[in-house]
């Protein structure tokens, strides 16, 4: 039905995935698919067959449905006990996770509180600069600082001649 919807109208290519379909892994995992189904398939068939011929025989004190319910019992007792392993492992690994964060957020506050001194020692020195600056501007707008100036000039010209 696909194709026949993409012959018609090939614009719908996106809507039918087939830029996946010409993926190797798709075909890969299709045909994976198809052999565990038809493995499992045959098995059942199998294992039915061995078991309606030895309940005839009547030399089989088990079914093999149990030993497969038992087998399928133990399979998931493992798969229980690795998923409560990783459980753990994943608690333990979030355990260390909190303590890294919280060390990591103390050592980001400390560095708050030395950055805000460091603004505040900053901004008490740009004003101190600022107050010395402007006690600079007002002592050279003084008669007596332009004296000296011109006599220096003068000196230093005298000099330069000797």
């Amino acid at each position: 039905a696909a194709t026949i919807l993409y012959s018609k109208h090939p614009e719908l290519a996106d809507i039918l995935n087939i830029e996946d379909l010409t993926r190797p892994e798709t075909r890969e995992n299709f045909y994976g698919s198809a052999l565990k189904y038809y493995f499992a398939v045959g098995l059942q068939k199998g294992l039915d067959n061995i078991q309606r011929y030895l309940i005839e025989k009547k030399n089989l004190p088990v079914t093999l449905d149990d030993i497969l319910k038992r087998w399928s019992a133990k399979s998931s007792d493992r798969l229980l006990k690795k998923l409560k392993h990783e459980r753990a492992a994943l608690t333990d690994s979030q355990k260390r996770l909190d303590v890294e964060i919280e060390k990591r957020e103390i050592k980001l506050s400390e560095q708050k509180q030395i950055t805000n001194r460091l603004r505040e020692r900053n901004n008490w020195l740009e004003k101190e600069l600022k107050s010395y600056q402007e006690f600079a501007d007002k002592v050279k707008a003084t008669l007596g600082y332009r004296v000296y100036k011109s006599l220096q000039v003068l000196l230093g010209k005298k000099r330069g001649k000797i």
